[in-house]
């Protein structure tokens, strides 16, 4: 007889989730990527539904999940304790898919009684490796991606346990969205044929829950299948909107690794020991691991050598380890593709940490069991459980707000740029407007070509109301402006258009225009974004020069592709300025 009714232990689960993660619904966006992110779709009046599955933008792919952020601006209006909240209800929906898969998994009443699936679900649930992907509201790629996977997992378990070819069907396509959501979904396919043939040859399986071999058969061709069609379809949408993500990031992992072979060898099993230990022991937390130190190479070894001996001793819960294992394989691409802001992470280890909640629970009880202790289990889980909860609830306080996380970050990755660019911003943010520009100026000294350092320091001296001194340190970062970097310019462009407004004398407003329309030119010409044309052509109004102005308009309407909102006010202006001229 079980301790709890299989509603309440759902009902528990859930609270625990939405106990530990509720810190994270008082968080706002993470300066690190989110503003960037949400920033260009706050811009986008429209989205093309079918285009988002054709196009890769900056070499990513995940139009499903980047759909649900464009429903947030719709429903929410990107409100980011909203954005938040989906994010833990994503993760509570994950820890419910872990409690069913456990289910299946742990099907002896002795199993039950002890609680097993609901402890493998908690594990999950609090693991403290989770709050990087739970908290970052762009960790919803990871999120939404292990959902659909986890749900390919059970319907895999259905098509076993009820010998239905649908269930397997099902499992193919749903594991194709989370495809959708983010590219690692790619690797649970071979996981899942494992997963499939390993019915067959585990003794310790019920038989009707080992499927037939015609039906093992057509599952593994489905599979195939649904993986070739996603590979093909990649290649072809890369070739037709002239976008090679998928080729580039698999071109640069190659590369990466076939360049010193043995080398790239040992890197691999130095980042799987290191992402292994993570899943056992995940202290300490860092938003940043740029180092990873080479002891983890004999912790891969060691882990590699589990893995072997496992294939020869399978059951369900070895099985189970073995895909939480192999799934970390998609981290190490990563790490050659160098697809990412930092080579490792702990959000990527999302996916892999369902199954490793599961098969770390069965390992244990085992391992009791062999010596009749197996109900020491529960007294052992107790106080794994609450440590595992206090410092996850202590990490979600951390990441509530940016300037503490990027404080704690510095301290455990010291000299890490981007991390010292962000710090600034969020001390900007506090208001402590000291402090970052001592920060900037450490960081500019130490890194010069970093040019988001003086673009910050220059907003710092705007914000002081000093343009002169803003120009002054964006100046530092380019000789001649036809070489600077895009960005560069439209902060020199921000901080002219600042100084026209409270600049009174004629002359220098004239002057400063000419300025800005040089800027303007020369942005256009780099990033064919028809704004720059269009504020020229304002500009030139302003100053009288209707001709030159209406050329201008013409030329922001020709750039101006369908929908955007700049379209028609030009063409309108380009018309009304010949007519008016003539």
């Amino acid at each position: 007889m079980t301790f709890l009714r299989r509603n309440y232990k759902i009902l528990f689960l859930l609270f625990v989730v939405f106990g530990t993660y509720y810190p994270s619904i008082f968080a706002g966006f993470n300066l690190v990527d989110d503003f960037e992110v949400f920033g260009r779709l706050e811009d986008t009046r429209h989205i093309d539904l079918i285009g988002q599955f054709l196009t890769a933008g900056n070499g990513y792919y995940r139009p499903l999940t980047n759909l649900t952020f464009y429903f947030d601006k719709i429903i929410w209006g990107l409100n980011p304790s909203f954005m938040h909240l989906e994010n833990i209800i994503l993760h509570a929906l994950n820890a419910l898919l872990v409690f069913l898969l456990a289910e299946n998994i742990f099907v002896r009443p002795e199993m039950r009684k002890l609680e097993l699936p609901l402890l493998s679900a908690l594990i999950f649930a609090i693991h403290p490796i989770n709050t990087e992907a739970v908290n970052w509201i762009s960790g919803r790629f990871d999120l939404l991606a292990t959902a659909f996977v986890l749900g390919a997992a059970f319907f895999i378990q259905r098509g076993l346990e009820k010998k239905q070819f649908k269930y397997f069907a099902f499992s193919a396509l749903t594991l194709l969205l989370g495809c959708f959501a983010k590219e690692t979904a790619l690797f649970f396919f071979p996981a899942a044929i494992f997963l499939v043939l390993s019915s067959s040859g585990n003794k310790t399986l019920p038989k009707e829950q080992s499927g037939s071999s015609s039906q093992r058969l057509r599952a593994i061709i489905t599979f195939s299948a649904v993986f070739a069609f996603y590979i093909l379809f990649r290649l072809i949408s890369s070739i037709t909107t002239a976008n090679p993500g998928l080729g580039q990031a698999a071109g640069r992992a190659a590369q990466g690794f076939s360049s010193n072979m043995l080398q790239s060898a040992a890197i691999s099993i130095k980042a799987f020991g290191f992402y292994v230990k993570k899943l056992f022991a995940p202290l300490p937390l860092n938003f940043a691991i740029i180092n990873v130190s080479d002891i983890y190479f004999w912790v891969g070894v060691a882990f590699i050598i589990i893995v072997v001996v496992s294939l020869f001793r399978r059951n369900p819960v070895t099985d189970y380890l073995i895909v939480s294992l192999s799934l970390i394989s998609s981290c190490i691409v990563v790490l050659f593709a160098r697809a990412a802001w930092t080579p490792v992470a702990e959000r990527y280890l999302y996916m892999s940490s369902t199954f490793f909640a599961i098969s770390i629970t069965g390992l244990v009880f085992m391992m009791l069991k062999r010596y009749y202790k197996e109900a020491l289990i529960t007294a052992i889980a107790l106080p794994v459980l609450l440590c595992a909860a206090f410092v996850t609830v202590k990490r979600n306080i951390v990441w509530q707000d940016n300037l503490s996380l990027y404080e704690d970050t510095l301290r455990k990755s010291p000299g890490f740029i981007k991390l010292q660019n962000s710090l600034a911003q969020a001390l900007k943010e506090k208001g402590r407007l000291a402090e970052a520009d001592v920060v900037l100026r450490r960081a500019i000294i130490e890194n010069p070509g970093q040019i988001n350092l003086y673009i910050n320091r220059a907003d710092l001296f705007l914000r002081q109301g000093d343009t002169d001194g803003a120009r002054s340190i964006l100046g530092q970062a380019f000789k001649e402006k036809k070489f600077a970097d895009p960005e560069v310019l439209k902060m020199l462009a921000y901080i002219d258009e600042t100084k026209l407004m409270t600049t009174s004398s004629k002359q220098e407003q004239n002057r400063i225009s000419n300025d800005l329309i040089e800027t303007y030119d020369i942005l256009f010409m780099k990033t064919k974004d028809a704004l720059f044309p269009y504020r020229s052509g304002q500009l030139m109004l302003v100053m009288g020069k209707k001709q030159i102005a209406g050329d201008y308009f013409f030329t922001a309407y020709n750039a101006a592709p369908e929908g955007n909102r700049l379209r028609d006010p030009a063409r309108k202006l380009a018309e009304k300025l010949k007519r008016t001229v003539k």
